[in-house]
């Protein structure tokens, strides 16, 4: 790894839990600190356009998920 790599590296964090248990609020707080970005995978995955392959793919299998 050269040096100017290891400058633009950042930690991952990933934040797992139940339904309601904070998740979205504390990736939000995360957020907000300079050099944090907060992505919430289910709303990039609900995002996606049901009118592709893809979005209806993944649209068919989150329907199956929470049923």
């Amino acid at each position: 790894m050269t040096q100017s790599e290891s400058k633009t590296r950042r930690p991952a964090f990933i934040i797992l839990g139940a339904p309601g248990s904070g998740k979205g609020t504390q990736g939000q707080i995360l957020g907000s600190v300079p050099r944090f970005f907060h992505c919430a995978c289910g709303g990039v995955f609900r995002s996606l356009d049901t009118r592709t392959a893809l979005g209806q793919s993944v649209s068919d299998e989150m329907a199956k998920r929470v049923a």
